[in-house]
């Protein structure tokens, strides 16, 4: 069995774990999740069901014209097809992409985030930790391909022109980093994982199922770490979070970053202030 599951109620502890898993092994990647029952999928895939290269493409051309019609102009030259689709993520488009970072602090950050203050704090968040070679490896497998170092390295970098031609069905594939001017996903140390296969079709009910089914008995460490915090670490975590300078203003850039700040402070007393230079 390939997903592990951990449950900590001590903050230090759950981020000492998953530190650790970031420093030994450099093959991870994370996400945060604010329910240990949200499943691990695309956010086209929640919303359609499907990846369809037309409605991805139709997608990302509305997203274009709209930005227009406002004056954004988000990239210089005309942007090539990967650098709209991870610029389209990062500001909510639903695309066959699995947002990741490759800081388990920063995952943290967006498990807690925007805790409603009414919320059952009798339960937990998740970060999830997804080891890239191991999926890659399982890939692999399920199209009856061999597995090297070659084969590795093609999966976790994507060339800027790999979705030139549209964005493919049955593809697997990491992008490892963000665009040079994309600042907010440089900031949140992004990485997107381009998913569009058809799980059913390979005998699975969706991602999580198949990563399930990687044989890891060589490996040290499972494929899928399901890393779950109880909310009373809320406080702990945000106060650790702030002293990193891991903020939601911080991450995203914007007034909408402010807000998850102010709605995260009724968990915690935070440090940052200002000196009022108009009353002195």
């Amino acid at each position: 069995m390939s997903v592990d599951i951990k449950t900590f109620n001590s903050p230090k502890e759950a981020m000492e774990f998953l530190e650790n898993l970031a420093l030994i092994d450099e093959d991870f990647i994370f996400r945060g999740q604010p329910s240990p029952n949200d499943k691990l999928s695309t956010s086209l895939r929640r919303l359609t069901g499907a990846q369809e290269d037309k409605k991805v493409d139709d997608l990302l051309r509305r997203f274009e014209i709209a930005l227009a019609k406002i004056g954004i102009f988000p990239f210089e030259k005309a942007g090539g097809k990967l650098d709209w689709l991870e610029y389209a993520r990062h500001c909510g488009a639903p695309l066959p992409v699995i947002d990741f970072t490759y800081s388990p602090y920063i995952a943290l950050f967006f498990a807690f985030n925007q805790m409603e203050s009414n919320a059952d704090m009798d339960s937990f968040v998740t970060v999830l930790a997804l080891n890239a070679r191991s999926l890659a490896k399982g890939w692999a497998k399920a199209a009856n391909r061999a597995f090297g170092e070659d084969d590795y390295l093609r999966f976790k970098n994507a060339s800027e022109s790999q979705f030139d031609d549209g964005f493919k069905a049955g593809v697997l594939q990491l992008i490892p980093f963000p665009a040079k001017k994309n600042r907010r996903m440089l900031g949140q140390m992004g990485a997107l994982l381009y998913d569009t296969l058809d799980y059913r079709s390979l005998g699975f009910n969706d991602l999580e199922d198949f990563i399930a089914s990687i044989d890891d008995s060589k490996n040290k460490n499972p494929a899928l770490i399901k890393v779950n915090i109880h909310k009373s670490c809320a406080q702990s975590v945000f106060e650790r979070l702030e002293l990193m300078n891991i903020t939601g203003s911080q991450l995203f850039l914007n007034e909408y970053g402010a807000a998850m700040d102010a709605v995260n402070s009724y968990f915690y007393n935070s440090r940052i202030h200002f000196r009022d230079l108009d009353n002195r």
